[in-house]
Parts: C-alpha cells; sequence; structure tokens
C-alpha cells in the first residue's frame, strides 16, 4: 500500500505544478493584453468610420482631404471630386487603430507648444455613423530616438508615440485618389475594339466564355489572350492628375498639333452597352489618356507603351487541335492505320510497336501555330497533293483529319489544313515524329562523332 502511495503524491503534485504554471500563463497574457489596452491611443473601429478630414502642414504648404465612405468604396470630396483609394484609406485607419503610446505627459500649454501640437504636421479627424468624432494631432519628432509627440483631443496628455505614425499619416492629395484606369468590370465586357497605330482596328466579341475575332478578319481569339489584355489595363496606375489642364494642353492632346502621338484607342461595351473609350496618346516624354466622367487628364508611365503594341496576331487562338491524345484509339498516316493496344500503339497490319504514333499525337495537342491563315492566305501555299495527310479516331467516335504542305522557300514552316476550316502555318518540326525514325540526339551515344 505504501508503494503505491508514494507514486499517487507525486502524481498529485504534478498536476499542481501543472495547474499553477497555466495559470501563471494565463494571468501573465491577461495582464500584458491589459497593459497592452492601457497604451492604446485610440479607441474606435475602423469599418465604423464613414468621414476623414486630414490636414497636413509642411513647409507653408498647406494639404487638406475631405473623404467620405459610400458603401465600401472611399471617395475624395475635397479637393476635387473623384473616387478614393479604398486600400490606402484602410490601411490609413490601421496604423491609428493599433498606434500605441510609450509615454504621457500632462497637456499644459507649454507643452503643447514645445511638442509642436499647436500647428500639428499632421492632423485627422475620424468620424463613426454615429456622428462621433475622434480627432488627432501628430507634432514634433522626438530630439531622442524615433518617436512623435501626440494629442487625442478628448485627453488631457500629451503621448510619445512611434514616428512611423507621422510617416505613415504624411500624404498628399494623390495618395487618396484611385489611381486606376476605371475601366467597367473586365468580366462582364461584351465587345472590345481596340487599334495600335496604323495597326488594322481590331474588334473582338465574348462567347460566353469565349472570344472570337470578328474583324480585320473573323477567327477564333485566344481566351487567355484577350484576359490579360484586358488585366494589363486593370493594372495601370496613374503616375500624375492634370485636374485643370491648360488650354494649350488640351490643344497639344487633340491630335491636331504636331508633337503629339496617338499610340492606341481602346473602346469596351459592357453588360449595360454602354461604351467606355480611352484614348492614348504620346507627347515629349510623356503618355496621357481621359478617364470616363473626368475632366482632367492624367499621366501614365511611359512603360505602357509596350504593353499597348498589339496586333491581330497577339489576340488569334493558335491552337491548331482540341482534342485529347490519350483518348485516341486509331490514326490514318498516309493511308498506313495504327491502332491502340493495351494502351500502347501499333501498325494494325503488322502488329509492330510504333510508339513514334503516340509522341506524334502529343505534339499536335499541344502545337501552336506561327500564323493563323484565312483560306485566301492558304491557297497558294496548299496547291497539289499534301506531304502527309492524317485521320485520328477517337473513343467517343468523333475524327479529326489534317493535310500537311512544304511551303516552297521556307525550311522553317509547312502549311497546314485542320478539318475543313482550320488554315495555319505551322513550324516543321511538327514532322519530327511523322516516320518513327530516332532523331540524330537519339543515335548519338557518348563519344560518337559527327
Amino acid at each position: 500500500m505504501k508503494n503505491f502511495k508514494k507514486p499517487l503524491i507525486f502524481i498529485v503534485i504534478l498536476l499542481g505544478l501543472a495547474g499553477l504554471a497555466y495559470w501563471d500563463e494565463w494571468q501573465t497574457e491577461k495582464d500584458n493584453k491589459a497593459k497592452e489596452m492601457q497604451s492604446k491611443l485610440l479607441s474606435f473601429q475602423p469599418d465604423q468610420i464613414v468621414k476623414l478630414d486630414y490636414k497636413k502642414v509642411d513647409d507653408g504648404q498647406t494639404v487638406e482631404v475631405q473623404m467620405v465612405k459610400d458603401g465600401s468604396q472611399w471617395k475624395m470630396l475635397a479637393p476635387v471630386a473623384y473616387p478614393g483609394d479604398t486600400e490606402a484609406v484602410d490601411r490609413l485607419m490601421k496604423t491609428f487603430e493599433d498606434l500605441r503610446f510609450e509615454k504621457s505627459f500632462e497637456a499644459t500649454d507649454a507643452k503643447v507648444k514645445e511638442f509642436g501640437l499647436d500647428q500639428p504636421k499632421v492632423a485627422l479627424t475620424l468620424t463613426d455613423k454615429d456622428g462621433k468624432a475622434t480627432k488627432i494631432r501628430i507634432g514634433a519628432k522626438s530630439p531622442v530616438g524615433y518617436s512623435s509627440y501626440a494629442k487625442v483631443d478628448d485627453s488631457n496628455n500629451v503621448y510619445l508615440v512611434n514616428h512611423y505614425a507621422f510617416t505613415a499619416s504624411n500624404k498628399e492629395v494623390f495618395d487618396f485618389r484611385d489611381k486606376g484606369l476605371r475601366l467597367p468590370n473586365t468580366e462582364q465586357v461584351k465587345a472590345i475594339s481596340y487599334q495600335y497605330e496604323h495597326e488594322p482596328l481590331i474588334t473582338l466579341k465574348r462567347q460566353d466564355k469565349d472570344w472570337t475575332i470578328e474583324s480585320p478578319k473573323q477567327f477564333k481569339a485566344d481566351a487567355t489572350a484577350v484576359k490579360q489584355f484586358l488585366s494589363f489595363f486593370e493594372n495601370q496606375r496613374v503616375a500624375k492628375f492634370m485636374d485643370e489642364p491648360s488650354a494649350a494642353m488640351k490643344e497639344a492632346l487633340s491630335g491636331k498639333k504636331a508633337g503629339t502621338t496617338r499610340l492606341a484607342t481602346l473602346i469596351l461595351t459592357g453588360a449595360d452597352d454602354k461604351l467606355t473609350q480611352y484614348a492614348f496618346m504620346e507627347n515629349g516624354e510623356d503618355v496621357y489618356t481621359t478617364i470616363p466622367g473626368y475632366e482632367g487628364i492624367i499621366v501614365l508611365d511611359k512603360k505602357i507603351k509596350d504593353g499597348l503594341k498589339k496586333s491581330l496576331a497577339d489576340f488569334q487562338d493558335k491552337a491548331m487541335f482540341t482534342f485529347n491524345s490519350t483518348e485516341a484509339t486509331e490514326v490514318d498516316l498516309d493511308g498506313k492505320l495504327f491502332v491502340k493496344k493495351d494502351g500502347e500503339w501499333q501498325s494494325k497490319d503488322s502488329g509492330d510497336k510504333a510508339d513514334f504514333v503516340r509522341l506524334m499525337l502529343v505534339d499536335f495537342e499541344f502545337a501552336k501555330a506561327a500564323a493563323v491563315l484565312t483560306a485566301e492566305e492558304a491557297g497558294p501555299l496548299m496547291q497539289g497533293a499534301p506531304l502527309h495527310a492524317t485521320k485520328f479516331t477517337f473513343k467517343d467516335g468523333k475524327t479529326v483529319e489534317a493535310s500537311i504542305w512544304k511551303i516552297d522557300g521556307d525550311a522553317e514552316h509547312i502549311a497546314m489544313k485542320v478539318g475543313t476550316s482550320g488554315f495555319f502555318k505551322a513550324p516543321r518540326s511538327l514532322l519530327e515524329n511523322f516516320d518513327g525514325k530516332p532523331k540524330l540526339s537519339e543515335k548519338l551515344q557518348p563519344g560518337d562523332q559527327g
């Protein structure tokens, strides 16, 4: 019995120590949280703030901004009416929501003046849905350390806070403005008209998730390329706003004055059939455009020029086939039949292994044309008997036919007709797996010459 009691006592002691350690950890965490809350400078909920008044004074220059929240988005009322940069405003709110003070002093008139809070560098007023206003001022930087002085208007204290509070709130009017091009919802754009410099006008039309090219020629469009094209414009950011451009500037960008080049024109048709138009003009070292609903002119980074260079070929779907090569069951290559048996390709007549058929099918499945052709363009290239004629049969009974011609004077390409309406100029490398002969690189062994 004595032997049993001794381990039991140890267990009780251990449980007691574990409980004490847990309580100590819980109490420490509780104390830290309480201390942290005591050092929190402001008490407000960012999602409840509906109005922001901002003022900065720097070297005699004053910046004043008034923002209001419209739904989930911020917009600027002054000094100019314009959509706001919601992410930038939300980050500013987060900075002050998390702001802690390091020390506090009684806010005597002398201290307020000494610490630059009578004429603060930055002052913000945050007004919530109930009309309650939270006001904070950021004054001078402390002479020692990385801190600034702050004052909350409903407090009798002056606070020493991290100088980041000033650097994060040291803003210009530009910082509060939405710097996107204000495109319509690109997921709902129904049509696109685009022209780069002297290239032909390109029009594209959405067909559910796919796109077609309507002019200057009718082709299937590469949906991924169109999506990337629209994303390119979504990602552009304004470098400068010209709210009140001079008459001379307006004339210079009208395209009627020497020195101005129209780089591109973009017209988007939205779900409501509303047209949104952008003309990208180059004058000197800058690229300019206007934004719908905005009377001024915006300046864009000149790097946009590279992305504006688009031609018909950039939008064409260059995939020549849409099949899954693993679903093929039979291949007719120039009258010779090959079948898949037990997952392996073989000659239907002799039963000889024909793995090159699998390689050929994979090449075709992922091949991209060098150029998509119209029937008129392809006609001269497809004279006489084809070099190769193929027919692929699949599990579901569907078939795909393709014919190939050499192109005289062109050692890099072949002409290919797929079905009855697909015409392409394709890489000649597609022929590498047609005859089943090993490539030179496969014949050579280490140490071989040639």
